[in-house]
Parts: C-alpha cells; sequence; structure tokens
C-alpha cells in the first residue's frame, strides 16, 4: 500500500525535504559584479513546500532560513532597522537562530530613489543595530550588498573623499566569515561595530567595476578616489590614520574590474597577521561589451592599471622591505590566473627573487 505524503511521519518527511537543500546562491556570485539580485535563485523548492501546509511549513523552516536575506530601502531616519527587528522577531518566534548560518543584508534604490541623498544615521544607531542582531543570531557569513556610501556607514568606515559621480558605483560587496564558532570571550564589548562584534577570519571587498572612470578621469588618474573603504580597512588614510581590519583576519579578498593601481597600492598596507591574500581585476562576465561602461575608455590604459596592479602584488613577497612586513602571508591567488596570460608572465619575472627571500610562499 503506497502511503500518502501527509501520512508519512514528519520524521521522514525532513529527511527527503533535506535533499532539497541547496547552497546559498550568493556564495557563486561574490566575485562577480555588485548587484542586489545576489540572492536571487531560481530554485523555489523548499518555498513551494512551505506554502503546501501549515505542518510541512514548519518541517522545512530551518532549512528555508539558513541562508537569510534581508532587503532594505535606506533613509535618513533608519526607518530601514524597523524591518531588521522584524526579522530578528521572526527568527525569535519561530526559533531558529541556531540554524541561520548566513545572513545577507542587501540595500536597493529603485530608478526614482536613486536621487534620494543618502544621509548619515544617527550617531550609534547602526552599531546599535548590529549589537540586535548578534544578540539573537550569531552567523558564520554575513554580507552587505549597499551603495560605497551606506556600506561605509554600516561599517564605520570612511570614504576616501570620492568623486562620485566618476566611478557610478552602484553597489559593493563586504562578506565577513567566522571559521570557528565564536566564544562569548571573544566577542568585542567595548564598542559593537560589525568589523569588531565578532573575531571574524575572513573578509572580502568587492568593489566593483572602474572601467567607466577610465572615460572619464584623465590618465594617470591619481587623485581620482574612487568610493571605497579600503584605505580605512588597511591604514592608508593618512589623513585619519585609521587601522580598522580586525587582528583576527588572516584571509582577505580583494575584488574590482580594473582599478587603478594607485588605489589597489593600499594592500601592502595589509597588517601582517594576513596569511592569505586573493584578488581578482578582471570581469567573469561580458562587461568589456557593455558600450556604457568602456564609453571613451582606452583599452591600454586598463590593461597597463592591471599589470601595474599585478606587480605591486607581488612586490609584497619579492621586495626584501615588503616581505618582512608580510613575513606571515603564505598564499596569494590571483582569481584571473587561469585565464590570463599577464599575470603567469608577471610571477615569472619575479621568481627568482621570490624564490630568494620567501621561498616557502605559494602562488597561483
Amino acid at each position: 500500500m503506497v502511503a500518502q505524503a501527509a501520512q508519512l511521519p514528519r520524521e521522514l518527511l525532513s529527511e527527503v525535504f533535506g535533499f532539497l537543500d541547496t547552497p546559498a546562491p550568493s556564495l557563486a556570485r561574490l566575485q562577480q559584479q555588485p548587484a542586489p539580485d545576489l540572492t536571487d535563485s531560481p530554485t523555489v523548492d523548499l518555498k513551494s513546500i512551505s506554502a503546501v501546509s501549515w505542518s510541512w511549513r514548519q518541517i522545512v523552516l530551518r532549512l528555508l532560513f539558513k541562508h537569510t536575506r534581508v532587503l532594505l530601502k535606506w533613509d535618513a531616519d533608519s526607518r530601514w532597522t524597523s524591518n531588521i527587528e522584524a526579522m530578528l522577531k521572526f527568527v525569535e518566534r519561530s526559533v531558529i537562530a541556531s540554524t541561520i548560518q548566513s545572513l545577507t543584508i542587501i540595500f536597493n534604490k529603485s530608478e526614482e530613489e536613486k536621487q534620494l541623498s543618502e544621509e548619515k544615521p544617527p550617531p550609534g544607531k547602526i552599531d546599535q543595530m548590529w549589537a540586535s542582531v548578534f544578540d539573537t543570531i550569531s552567523p558564520q557569513r554575513l554580507t552587505v550588498v549597499a551603495s560605497p556610501r551606506i556600506l561605509s556607514y554600516m561599517t564605520s568606515c570612511s570614504l576616501s573623499r570620492p568623486i562620485l559621480a566618476h566611478y557610478h558605483i552602484s553597489h559593493q560587496i563586504l562578506s565577513l566569515v567566522l571559521a570557528h564558532p565564536t566564544e562569548l570571550s571573544q566577542i568585542s564589548a567595548a564598542k559593537p561595530s560589525l568589523l569588531s562584534i565578532r573575531p571574524w577570519s575572513s573578509l572580502l571587498l568587492n568593489e566593483g567595476s572602474f572601467i567607466r572612470a577610465y572615460s572619464i578621469c584623465g590618465y594617470p588618474y591619481i587623485g581620482t578616489n574612487p568610493p571605497s573603504i579600503l584605505t580605512d580597512l588597511v591604514g592608508g588614510n593618512r589623513k585619519t590614520n585609521k587601522f580598522i581590519l580586525p587582528s583576527s583576519i588572516q584571509d582577505f579578498s580583494y575584488i574590482a574590474i580594473f582599478p587603478f593601481s594607485f588605489h589597489f597600492g593600499n594592500l601592502r598596507n595589509l597588517p601582517p597577521q594576513v596569511r592569505r591574500l586573493f584578488v581578482k581585476l578582471m570581469p567573469s562576465g561580458n562587461v568589456l561589451a557593455d558600450p556604457w561602461q568602456t564609453a571613451q575608455a582606452n583599452v591600454l590604459d586598463l590593461v597597463r592599471e592591471r599589470n601595474s596592479c599585478y606587480e605591486q602584488l607581488l612586490m609584497l613577497v619579492s621586495k626584501p622591505e615588503e616581505a618582512k612586513l608580510h613575513r606571515h602571508l603564505k598564499l596569494i591567488e590571483c582569481g584571473d590566473g587561469d585565464t590570463e596570460p599577464a599575470w603567469g608572465a608577471e610571477v615569472a619575472k619575479h621568481h627568482d627573487d621570490i624564490a630568494n627571500i620567501n621561498s616557502g610562499i605559494i602562488i597561483r
């Protein structure tokens, strides 16, 4: 006799529905051009099951919110924080806090709202929000997708006096990862900013495409600061002399499409505890085929700046003074390596210096 699905034991249904679980869709897109659809997925099996009945929804609820996202719209009065509070109340009411492995917060604007100002929220409002979030849940990965200015607010960093109109960067990505379950003694109680509230082990910063700026800014582009929190993160901001990157970060990833080499050079200020450095400077998609992006950009300028970035990256381990500062750096990875001969040529050029100074370094 064939049993109807509704008659199957809850434990068996849970086992069956578990086969429909999939990785977070955002993981495969963190290195692509930042966009508010980072978490979109064509797979809606679990959502469909949750709509069948209340009992089935209770079975899949933990899987459904294992990778939680919150879609927000910015306002100067911080009314968007009420959506965060509503999410946290739902999590507590549903008793699913322990199952949330990742949280992605996305700020987006409609075409009409893009002209609205992104005023700074009241002092302490953001830190208070992060304290509420991490008092309720403890995700292993926290990702923020937002405009450069909002990202600076969310991280308590400052932008490096950007000329926003030159860059047309609508979104950037910051993703933080915990390597191990957090001990309460490791949590910062002094100032619960996003970067200090947990002992994050890995940080990814995706600043998007710089290509549009090549058409607007004159070569060599120095002085046309991009909208970026990178200088604050690694202590490259000479005016503020800040050093915000937590000492717990050992894995640092930087992604941008053809960034200016003077800006990329901030990575030379990475603190010595970083053991792995990953960079990706070439587009994954067809950005170069977009006439609005490329406009009047000189392709030779793009190549020149990219190659200069490669050279600066290898200076970290090929120059004695740099290698001494970054003595714990054991792995340099370039996400362009499989498709870009220029990276291989640059590695070959510095091979002897690297071997003599730091033979234990792995470069790929």
